[in-house]
């Protein structure tokens, strides 16, 4: 019984072991989740910017943030930027020095929330990013809970080159702009692309959520796990 979480995956683990492709089932929500989403609006301060968001269980290094605070010298002070996690020591001293002046009072932070939650405070937003940093190897070829629960919420996605998201990009064309791990400039155009672009975003969102629902969602992987079992 062989299951992964990517087709990336899948053909490094065949390659490496010279055994048959482990099946593959995306760690994806129910897209019916979306029917408790509560409409509300508690993180965003003004609705008339665009949002960016970004969750983990920590807000700390080696989770691409370092790109993004770095791309802010290269885009336009036009939104507002939420990262929602538990701070890692010091690193609210480090968000605020290198943070570039003009976006200064437009990042916020927000603590963990449940769950049942998650979804109705990522769907506030119009922008995930998901900066994952090719540290390891398995980090590379897996396909996160970030990059698909943005999608599920109905965002526009910005991620990093990874084999797992450069495949979730090719399934999902049009809602995910991919730039090069560590290339700021490139992420920069990226946001500045969708930031600058309203009709350019508001597409991504209404792709994101066809790609969730006919791709990315635990509905349609529900029974490809139960036929491999």
């Amino acid at each position: 019984y062989r299951i992964c979480t990517s087709v990336a995956m899948s053909a490094a683990l065949a390659a490496e072991y010279q055994c048959s492709p482990p099946e593959v089932v995306y760690n994806a929500f129910p897209w019916a989740d979306r029917a408790s989403l509560d409409s509300s609006s508690k993180d965003r301060l003004n609705r008339q910017l665009p949002s960016i968001h970004w969750y983990s269980q920590t807000i700390g290094p080696g989770r691409g943030l370092e790109d993004l605070l770095e791309a802010l010298a290269y885009v336009e002070p036009n939104a507002e930027i939420h990262l929602r996690g538990h701070l890692a020591g010091g690193f609210r001293e480090w968000l605020s020095s290198k943070t570039p002046a003009p976006w200064r009072g437009r990042i916020f932070t927000h603590a963990l929330v449940s769950n049942d939650e998650l979804l109705s405070r990522i769907a506030e937003h119009d922008i995930g990013f998901a900066g994952e940093m090719k540290y390891c190897r398995s980090r590379d070829l897996t396909v996160t809970n970030k990059i698909l629960q943005y999608l599920l919420a109905g965002l526009a996605v910005v991620a990093s080159d990874t084999a797992g998201q450069l495949e979730v990009a090719a399934n999902a064309s049009g809602a995910v702009a991919i730039y090069p791990s560590g290339n700021v400039q490139a992420l920069a155009d990226a946001l500045n692309g969708f930031l600058s672009h309203p009709d350019r975003l508001a597409d991504a969102k209404s792709k994101a959520l066809r790609a969730a629902e006919h791709t990315f969602c635990w509905e349609k992987n529900a029974n490809l796990l139960v036929e491999i079992g």
